[in-house]
């Protein structure tokens, strides 16, 4: 005999590793989808994609074959552990009737456990062909639809892929559990995982009590008890818990034991023994105490249509993480094809919903167990697994709403300053989300940098509807904008420039800007377009001021006059070095970025569990091109740094400001030095939430780099 709640999860091994081969054909699928030129197939036409999936189906069933041992390993197990339960408690319940039976049965037992994994394997074998077929369906559905949203003009290309995609991980894949014998027509559908348990669990039943009639005969037992268990079916709790004759109606010592047959419906599809039922019987010799009741009841006191109600909850909580699971590495496939700040966003928020999922059935685990004398739930975490998740890295999201965003002190210090009203503001920033595609519901789940860098583009273009100019002019100033109009910029840029430097929160850059201003020269503020740079020999700048004053319209990583002060950068370095040498590559920094970075390099190599560098070096290339196309204003120059630490051999097509020669030779410590002090001052001056993203990744060299300026 086995007991029902043994027999509930019964199927979880074999079911869990169902559900990695599940993961594997989903994620084959879509990222099939996410290569597809969807506008073109749309041209061909729905047939096309048909062929497309049919194309598909030998590496669906590859991904079969390569779990087949990991399955029969599963089977094997979940067989002999079934079987040796089931003669343990035959042999228990018949104890001192037969002596030898118990001998007798452990002797059959490997040849039970094989022919009892063979039947499985028949059913699984049955099983995997409809899982194809399940997936391959699935595949149809999703795709015909993304190509009709396509061809209708009802959604771009882009947005019928991710949403095809998202389907796909949403829906699973499902199999055809049941048809109708007469018309051929599906009755009922299951997702894999569910008719993988059920067909488990049905098979080791039948077999199991097969044996037990066996083990009876042997021991000349003729009566049997039947489990029970709380929120048993009507017609099932009408049997449950009772002692029944296997010779026909009998009276035994005065007491009359019905038919076992007639009464349970052995044998039969609706009865014990039957589709998706947890009973069990096993032998009982009179006199022997019982092991059920008709009406059991729950070792926590409950009524067992709470319990039943509890337990069902449970179930559907767990089915929504294995959902939502799913979905997250849908939404992980598309971001890592398209790293948008939409796509970026969507996982964010996937992982949030996930992180609430788990935190919800904790508490209806601890609240059910908290009802009764015992405890009425445990976690099944075989139940919640999804088969093999993506490589998530901890979110990065602030989990703060657009309204704390909007009352926060820096933000109402930039509109005050600005002049803007905080409803013009919200407005523009809603705009901006939108035309990167992001619902505004999502903004707490877009990273603190990111929040910045996006309410800082939204309000790049709005007038200030307060008398906020003439305050905000006297702050800037008044020497170092004249000193600027003297060598040739136009008043409105030295302006500008003036009130950026003015409000740099390091004083000592303050100070460092100030104090060379006079002795600065421009070669020229109308050379071609993307051309900026500074000259040792002239110690003078050359760059179009126009491009510069333009800044995130010009260049998406470049703030308004962020390039300016990028060659100021170089100015002060140079102007501050002794000799040929620049003050950068004399206070170490270019060695210490090039340590820094190698650093993070071993650590993403451990971390990750990369054989070599170079996996981690294109892991980190990723990472900055991920961040990159998200949020172009928040790079401030790191790819550049990465890649002259590496002397061009990492982020070398992530934003390569300068050729890969430009890092080697002669000059190349020197240059790598150089660029990295002109990126911190010019994100320390013109676009401090860019200099954050040089904080996180190279926290020491920022330090080496603040200590130089308090020198200049």
């Amino acid at each position: 005999m086995l007991d029902p709640d043994y027999l509930d999860r019964a199927g979880d091994m074999v079911a869990g590793v169902y559900g990695e081969i599940e993961a594997d054909m989903l994620a084959y699928l879509c990222r099939l989808l996410l290569d597809q030129d969807i506008e073109g197939l749309g041209q061909r036409g729905v047939t096309a994609v048909n062929l497309l999936a049919q194309s598909a189906a030998p590496q669906l069933m590859a991904f079969i074959e390569s779990h087949r041992d990991e399955v029969n390993e599963a089977v094997r197990r979940t067989v002999e552990d079934a079987m040796s339960r089931s003669d343990a408690a035959d042999a228990a319940a018949i104890s001192g009737a037969a002596p030898g039976t118990a001998v007798a049965a452990s002797r059959t037992l490997p040849r039970q456990v094989e022919l009892t994994a063979r039947g499985i394997a028949a059913i699984l074998e049955r099983d995997n062909v409809d899982m194809a077929q399940g997936a391959l369906d699935l595949w149809n559905r999703c795709v015909a639809e993304a190509v009709t949203k396509v061809n209708t003009g009802a959604e771009t290309a882009d947005t019928a892929v991710h949403q095809a995609v998202r389907r796909m991980m949403r829906e699973g894949v499902s199999t055809v559990t049941y048809r109708d014998p007469t018309t051929g027509r599906q009755t009922v559908t299951n997702r894999i995982d569910v008719a993988v348990r059920r067909h488990v669990r049905t098979q080791l039943a039948q077999d199991g009590m097969r044996r037990t009639l066996d083990v009876c005969a042997d021991a000349g037992v003729r009566l049997v008890e039947v489990s029970s268990h709380g929120g048993a079916r009507p017609s099932h709790a009408r049997w449950q818990g009772r002692v029944y004759s296997l010779n026909g109606e009998v009276e035994v010592d005065g007491v009359r034991y019905k038919d076992f047959y007639s009464e349970t419906g052995y044998g039969k599809v609706d009865g014990l023994g039957g589709a998706n039922c947890r009973h069990s019987f096993g032998p009982w010799v009179p006199g022997a105490p019982r092991m059920y009741s008709p009406d059991p009841e729950h070792p926590s006191g409950l009524p067992s249509d709470e319990v039943y109600r509890l337990t069902q909850e449970q179930r559907r909580r767990e089915r929504d993480i294995r959902q939502t699971k799913r979905e997250l590495a849908g939404a992980q496939l598309i971001a890592d094809k398209d790293a948008s700040l939409a796509n970026i966003a969507e996982v964010e928020r996937l992982k949030d919903k996930l992180r609430r999922q788990q935190a919800g059935l904790r508490e209806h685990i601890d609240k059910a167990n908290k009802l009764g004398k015992a405890d009425v739930l445990q976690r099944a975490p075989n139940r919640e697994w999804a088969g093999d998740m993506p490589r998530i890295r901890k979110t990065d999201s602030s989990r703060r709403t657009m309204k704390e965003f909007m009352n926060g002190d820096g933000v109402k210090r930039a509109l005050k300053a600005r002049g803007i009203s905080r409803s013009a503001a919200q407005k523009a920033l809603s705009a901006e989300l939108r035309s990167r595609g992001i619902d505004p519901r999502n903004w707490q789940n877009l990273s603190k940098a990111n929040q910045q860098g996006i309410f800082k583009r939204a309000i790049a273009g709005l007038r200030g509807t307060k008398k906020a100019g003439a305050k905000s002019a006297t702050k800037a100033p008044a020497t170092a904008a004249k000193i600027m109009e003297g060598k040739g910029v136009s008043g409105q840029s030295a302006s500008a420039i003036a009130s950026i430097a003015d409000g740099c929160q390091n004083a000592d850059v303050r100070r460092a800007f100030s104090s060379s201003l006079a002795d600065l020269r421009l070669d020229s503020t109308t050379a071609a377009r993307g051309q900026a740079y500074y000259s040792p020999r002239t110690q003078g700048i050359t760059l179009n001021m126009d491009d510069t004053a333009r800044g995130f319209a010009a260049r998406p990583d470049k703030a308004p006059y962020q390039t300016f002060f990028h060659e100021y950068g170089h100015y002060i370095d140079h102007r501050n070095g002794q000799g040929a040498r620049y003050a950068s590559e004399a206070a170490g920094l270019g060695v210490t970025a090039k340590k820094e970075v190698q650093t993070m390099l071993r650590e993403i190599k451990k971390r990750e569990g990369y054989g070599s560098v170079r996996e981690a070096k294109e892991h980190l290339t990723r990472e900055v091109i991920t961040l990159y196309r998200s949020t172009p204003e928040l790079i401030g120059g790191l790819s550049d740094i990465i890649h002259g630490a590496t002397s061009g051999t990492c982020c070398d097509y992530a934003l390569p400001a300068h050729r890969k020669s430009y890092w080697k030779g002669k000059w190349g410590a020197q240059a790598l030095a150089t660029e990295t002090f002109a990126h911190f001052f010019e994100c320390s001056t013109a676009n401090p939430q860019a200099l954050e993203t040089l904080k996180r990744y190279l926290p020491k060299t920022y330090d080496v780099f603040t200590d130089m300026m308090k020198g200049f």
